[in-house]
């Protein structure tokens, strides 16, 4: 087994982890204190059959703010389809919520300036090049055939 020299210190490691140390950081950390020369992945591998799987934690008052503003923010771009103005207006007002609420958490003053309209997506633009692209794609066709049936009953083609 590759884990007999990691098992006596198994709580080291642990503890190393749990201090936020990345993998390559622990394993130069257990040749440097404990003379322990391992693999990244030997230790990974070590890791996840020693240590059960990490608790959720609960988060805290201001991360649950942002997850009940951002669950809101979900919720209504689900229900909002179409460009209603009142479901616009929403939904800029809860923009605005999760910027103050930003802004607040790096420490910033919030501003008060309104939030302008999104602009559209790079969906929303490929959809009307390409409706744009067929009306004037039918116009075109349209014209053509005028052209045609006028050329044909002009030459008598038609009778």
């Amino acid at each position: 087994m590759a884990f007999e020299n990691l098992l006596p210190i198994k709580s080291e490691i642990e503890r190393l982890r749990k201090d936020g140390l990345t993998l390559t950081q622990t394993v130069e950390r257990l040749h440097s204190e404990f003379g322990v020369t391992t693999s990244i992945g030997t230790l990974s591998r070590f890791l996840k059959q020693a240590s059960p799987a990490h608790a959720v934690r609960k988060a805290t008052p201001d991360e649950g703010r942002q997850i009940d503003v951002m669950a809101l923010f979900v919720e209504l771009l689900s229900e909002v389809r179409g460009g209603r103005e009142e479901a616009r207006a929403a939904l800029e007002h809860l923009a605005g919520q999760v910027r103050v609420l930003h802004e607040t958490q790096r420490g910033v003053p919030a501003s008060n300036k309104q939030l302008s309209s999104p602009p559209q997506t790079p969906k929303k633009e490929k959809r009307q090049a390409f409706l744009t692209g067929i009306a004037i794609g039918l116009f075109i066709a349209l014209a053509l055939l005028g052209i045609g049936a006028g050329v044909a009953v002009y030459l008598g083609w038609g009778s």
